[in-house]
């Protein structure tokens, strides 16, 4: 496996973790091709998040260098209101982050 894949596989599964020892039921995409890489349900307050798993990861160089890389949601994410949740591997915590505004990068 490509240090890359390990890094998002381990990413994911802690992300699982964290959920599971939270109370909620985790529920894991086995096709890793869809939009949501798992589900979490509390079975008490009944919230359910759809979440797409990410590793953690800051600008190593240029103008931005040290800040986080967003990932930008699907359109079809949007629509399924899936959640992009990140895991500091470094430190082990889990990192959610508002989304920023769509931007328009067409021309006219």
């Amino acid at each position: 496996m490509q240090p890359t894949h390990q890094k998002g596989m381990i990413s994911k599964l802690s992300l699982m973790i964290s959920y599971i020892k939270e109370g909620y039921f985790v529920y894991n995409e086995i096709n890793n091709t869809g939009p949501i890489d798992f589900i979490a349900v509390h079975p008490e307050t009944k919230e359910v998040l759809k979440i797409d798993a990410k590793t953690y990861s800051r600008r190593e160089n240029g103008p931005q260098a040290g800040y986080m890389i967003h990932r930008i949601r699907s359109d079809e994410q949007k629509d399924l209101d899936v959640k992009i949740v990140y895991w500091d591997l470094e430190n082990e915590r889990r990192i959610i982050t508002k989304e920023k505004p769509d931007v328009d990068y067409s021309t006219e």
